[in-house]
């Protein structure tokens, strides 16, 4: 999107009945751009189109998982800022997805109220702790979407699965490890907690993770519970963690 509103314009009203206009500056500088791509795709995303920006760009990253967030950052000429969201989307068909659970969007409150007022008016909610948002999303995404991975079910099923609850369990405790060596401290009870809150909350839902997987799609799971194993400078030792990132990947390449 360019600051002075060339390029090609487009109106749409979205699910909360807010209107926008888009418009698509062809090969343009790019001012403004939110990356909302799958974690894998992120880095490739930006690097392609990078040329584009330049120093007075504005770049928004909203996606799962964590690690190519900072990549982006490390590489942009511009200020990049981070957002979360907890909304809910289901793929029925080819562009045909559902909403499916209401949530909320937070962004980084050091960006500007004209980009998030403005030029992206969007119900973001501006917060001072962004990184602990993200980290509290990737908490909950990898004691979740993994699972529903290895025992195929949706959100809600894997707390009356006696197995997937002993590998969650296992999963709390190594994250709690993690985040109190790394982070602060926090108990693997309340790591628990967090993800199976949600998984109640969204007990109908099938994980991103297990629609790529259901899609013949590469998952995040490097993103997810692979950050806690690339990101270990102390080589805590996080043997479930490493079991499930391997048992996704054995099943992502065609195995059972």
């Amino acid at each position: 999107m360019g600051r002075n509103g060339s390029g090609v314009a487009r109106d749409f009203t979205d699910l909360h009945s807010v209107r926008h206009h888009l418009i698509s500056a062809e090969r343009k500088t790019i001012d403004y751009l939110l990356i909302c791509t799958k974690s894998t795709q992120a880095v490739t995303a930006f690097t392609a189109i990078q040329s584009r920006l330049n120093p007075q760009s504005v770049v928004v990253c909203l996606f799962n998982g964590l690690g190519a967030q900072q990549q982006i950052r490390e590489h942009a000429i511009c200020p990049v800022y981070f957002a979360t969201t907890t909304e809910g989307v289901s793929k029925i068909a080819q562009h045909h997805y559902a909403y499916k659970g209401a949530g909320e969007t937070y962004i980084d409150a050091l960006i500007t109220q004209e980009f998030t007022q403005d030029k992206l008016p969007l119900l973001f909610k501006p917060v001072d702790n962004i990184d602990e948002r993200l980290m509290d999303k990737l908490v909950i995404n990898s004691l979740i979407n993994p699972l529903t991975v290895l025992f195929d079910c949706k959100n809600g099923e894997l707390l009356s699965n006696p197995k997937a609850m002993v590998s969650m369990h296992a999963l709390a405790g190594e994250i709690a490890l993690w985040l109190s060596t790394y982070v602060r401290s926090v108990s693997a009870d309340a790591v628990l907690n967090m993800a199976v809150v949600v998984a109640q909350k969204t007990a109908n839902n099938t994980s991103s993770m297990r629609q790529d997987i259901q899609q013949k799609k590469m998952s995040e799971i490097d993103f997810i519970n692979g950050y806690w194993l690339s990101n270990n400078p102390g080589k805590l030792i996080l043997p479930e963690n490493a079991r499930v990132v391997a048992d996704v990947k054995r099943i992502e390449a065609g195995g059972v």
